[in-house]
């Protein structure tokens, strides 16, 4: 009976070794950064969304939406005494990215201009991706299931090894 416990509690250790082995090898990238600026008390959050098609950094902040000219922006303190503090970070399984992200995408439409009203120009117009109109959706409503995520698109079961059967 002692021999039949001792293997089975090293068949357990080996499963619990190797249970996510085939997590180490998905590559990810990184998509988004969200920032805060201030302190516990106040503060400002904006986000950075990486372009994987333009291979371009944006900050979207309020209103304004800029292309980050140097990376180092985001991910170096660069000497400030309250420099902005990325606190959540969001990454993408490398190889569904194009499926699973995309740049949002707004038209901006300029209303014609009332004499008695000042003009605003968007800076949010740096996108030139394709239109939408009022039937597009902004969200892939069918994005992959967590199993095809996991496995890179392999049907269910196909890379899960069975367990050894240990007979008394």
């Amino acid at each position: 009976m002692t021999i039949v416990v001792e293997q089975e509690i090293k068949n357990t250790q080996t499963m619990i070794a190797t249970q996510f082995a085939d997590y180490k090898h998905l590559a990810y990238r990184l998509y988004a950064v969200f920032m805060h600026q201030g302190s516990v008390e106040f503060g400002h959050y904006y986000i950075y969304i990486y372009d994987f098609k333009k291979n371009v950094w944006r900050k979207y902040n309020d209103s304004e939406i800029t292309e980050v000219q140097n990376p180092a922006e985001i991910f170096e303190n660069q000497g400030r005494v309250n420099p902005p503090t990325p606190y959540f970070l969001v990454y993408v399984n490398a190889a569904m990215k194009d499926r699973l992200v995309e740049p949002v995408c707004r038209e901006i439409f300029e209303a014609v201009p009332n004499e008695a009203e000042p003009r605003l120009e968007s800076s949010a117009a740096i996108y030139d991706g394709p239109s939408t109109d009022a039937t597009t959706m902004d969200v892939d409503t069918d994005p992959p299931s967590y199993e095809e995520a996991r496995t890179g698109g392999e049907p269910a079961g196909t890379n899960i090894k069975p367990n050894p059967v240990v007979s008394g």
